[in-house]
């Protein structure tokens, strides 16, 4: 589990697009594979681990939108078998 992450920062372009960018965990406790954005609970699959910020576009004006940036870390798991 990440930790030291820090809210991110969302930057109005217009009435329908918006600009999010953060800054990778203090901490991450493993290799970044990637980001997601969650919109409203759906996921925006980034692709990459060195993105900082992405435009979401689309967006209705006047609307309440809950935009979350998620960390995908890369999880070793060591079986010792007798």
């Amino acid at each position: 589990m990440p930790e030291g992450v820090l809210a991110p920062f969302v930057t109005v372009i217009n009435d329908t697009a918006v600009r999010v960018s953060w800054q990778p965990p203090l901490k991450p406790n493993g290799p970044i594979i990637a980001y997601y954005l969650s919109v409203n609970d759906v996921n925006i699959d980034l692709h990459t681990a060195w993105p900082s910020s992405y435009v979401i576009a689309g967006l209705q004006p006047y609307t309440v939108y809950d935009i979350q940036v998620l960390t995908l870390l890369r999880i070793y798991l060591y079986v010792r078998r007798h």
